[in-house]
């Protein structure tokens, strides 16, 4: 690899975020940010050393572990929380530079792209020995420590995986999961297809996509239209998991299928998926109990129904307009900056959340009510003042959000 220079070093350094917690030696971004020229030189060729000798200090190998609580109890258990390890801010910053490095050649060879991003065999995307060894070294002869209400406990060994925090964990994350795409594109079983009439009329016959995934870094969905294909697909997940000496934890599977009552009296029964064993897999099967069809599942942060009801969604955008006007409305704030507010931060998160559903013009009156009524309070305008006239650019310009909804789905 070669040797990063100064300014590559300064603004990769420059492009990290504030106010992040430091690690064990308490250094922090913004103490990189504001060091000299001559300290950032002397820095830099600790940095041009750990690149040259594809290794790192040892003390950046250990790492304070800080547990988040999870909604359930956690038992004294950390697989029960979410822990957050907090590296240091300068292995980080290294990390950070050989990421950009690394995403950069990727993309500019298209290693990863579609649903297919495998390359030549054993050289899948042709990683310097250097680069292989000083990847390796991030994650070997490691220590944690936990942070506690009683203090910090006794360092321990780090066997095995990526710290959450880590810099270049998701890139490693799409590399490690990239094979099981490529199998999983490449031998389908009953996918679902999407049939994409022609608008014109053609003798070309109407596009067909199939889909029997759908990965967005760790959140993975998999798709069938039959129960053996989904037995198929799972047979596949736990051979490879096998293979790479990782397991998957089946509590936390979601089952989601049209084939059930509509109605949500219905017990649901548990569905067994068996699986094919082999040498690579020893799980014989899978008990997933489905969700109703009435009940909204979140994918992404986004909200869908089976029975496509808009009545969830709904209630979340009016709790947010809710939420909006009672935080506003005591605010000594001008008629302007409440309309800023509302157009810059709202009506962002209300778009994110209504993307997959369409509502109609009276739902998005109900939902904004609450807004009309505190822009007239701080403009001082009668209750009775036609609302349209907040709509207008000469006037206060408040976004419709019916019209907003229209303009941003075309």
């Amino acid at each position: 690899m070669n040797p990063p220079t100064l300014d590559e070093w300064l603004s990769t350094v420059s492009s990290t975020p504030n106010g992040k917690a430091s690690g064990p030696s308490m250094i922090t971004y913004e103490m990189l940010k504001h060091l000299g020229t001559r300290t950032s030189a002397l820095l830099l060729i600790l940095i041009q050393a750990c690149l040259s000798k594809a290794d790192i200090p040892d003390l950046w190998r250990q790492a304070m572990v800080f547990p988040i609580p999870k909604p359930h109890e956690w038992k004294c258990q950390l697989k029960n929380t979410r822990p957050i390890t907090l590296l240091e801010v300068i292995r980080k910053s290294l990390v950070k530079l050989f990421y950009n490095r690394l995403s950069t050649i990727m993309a500019s060879h298209d290693v990863l792209k579609g649903g297919n991003f495998a390359g030549l065999l054993g050289e899948r995307i042709r990683l310097s020995a250097s680069a292989v060894k000083f990847i390796l070294s991030l994650f070997t002869k490691r220590t944690n420590r936990v942070f506690t209400a009683h203090g910090s406990t006794p360092a321990y060994r780090v066997r095995i995986g990526i710290d959450q925090g880590e810099v270049i964990s998701p890139l490693l994350w799409v590399i490690y999961i990239d094979p099981l795409l490529t199998v999983l594109k490449n031998e389908m079983m009953d996918p679902y297809v999407l049939s994409t009439p022609s608008l014109i009329n053609s003798s070309t016959s109407s596009s067909d996509l199939k889909i029997n995934n759908l990965v967005f870094m760790d959140d993975s969905t998999l798709i069938s239209s039959s129960k053996a294909g989904m037995e198929f697909m799972l047979s596949i997940t736990e051979e490879f998991y096998q293979i790479n000496n990782t397991s998957a934890n089946h509590n936390k599977y979601v089952l989601i299928t049209n084939s059930l009552p509509l109605t949500s009296n219905s017990t649901l029964s548990p569905i067994t998926f068996n699986l094919d064993l082999s040498s690579l897999n020893s799980v014989p099967s899978i008990i997933i109990t489905p969700i109703s069809m009435t009940t909204s599942f979140r994918f992404l942060g986004v909200w869908f129904n089976i029975k496509s009801s808009r009545d969830f969604v709904r209630k979340q955008l009016k709790r947010e307009c809710c939420s909006f006007a009672a935080t506003i409305r005591p605010a000594k704030l001008s008629p302007k900056q409440v309309v800023y507010l509302h157009n810059a931060v709202l009506i962002p998160k209300l778009e994110y959340r209504m993307q997959v559903t369409h509502l109609s013009e009276s739902d998005c009156h109900l939902i904004t009510r609450s807004i009309r009524s505190v822009v007239k309070h701080k403009a001082n305008f009668s209750r009775s003042l036609p609302n349209p006239i907040l709509f207008l650019s000469q006037a206060l310009g408040l976004i419709n959000l019916f019209a907003h909804q229209w303009q941003y789905c075309v």
